[in-house]
């Protein structure tokens, strides 16, 4: 029988050796960075679940869902969405050429917009 002082020392050990923590990691680490591109690209958790299958790693949206949100912030979202904006770029030297007649909206205007009569109204 264990006597008091040394139960808490067992218990403990036995933690150690028996934790899960260790033991338990995702099989969506080693595509972690495309995982990164997916969301940066605005793909959903089923989507990126389609696209991982196809190439051969079967794995649920929601385990998807709990990957991204227990791995990235959204600031590093924000910043991969950035990149692959820039990257997306058209590196021309000229600049944009514009059609001759074309122009670029101007700002929204209420008046515009046709609407239906005002309906009349008793002040009570």
């Amino acid at each position: 029988m264990l006597t008091i002082p040394e139960l808490p020392l067992r218990a403990l050990a036995d933690a150690k050796q028996n934790s899960a923590a260790t033991s338990s990691r995702s099989r969506l680490v080693p595509v972690h960075e495309a995982i990164l591109q997916y969301r940066a690209g605005y793909f959903s958790y089923e989507r990126i679940a389609i696209a991982l299958g196809r190439l051969g790693l079967k794995t649920s949206p929601t385990s998807v869902a709990t990957y991204c949100r227990c791995n990235f912030s959204a600031r590093e979202i924000d910043k991969a969405r950035k990149t692959l904006a820039e990257s997306k770029k058209p590196t021309s030297t000229t600049g944009t050429a514009q059609t001759p007649g074309a122009s670029a909206p101007g700002p929204y205007d209420a008046s515009r917009i046709a609407r239906g009569p005002k309906i009349a109204r008793d002040d009570y």
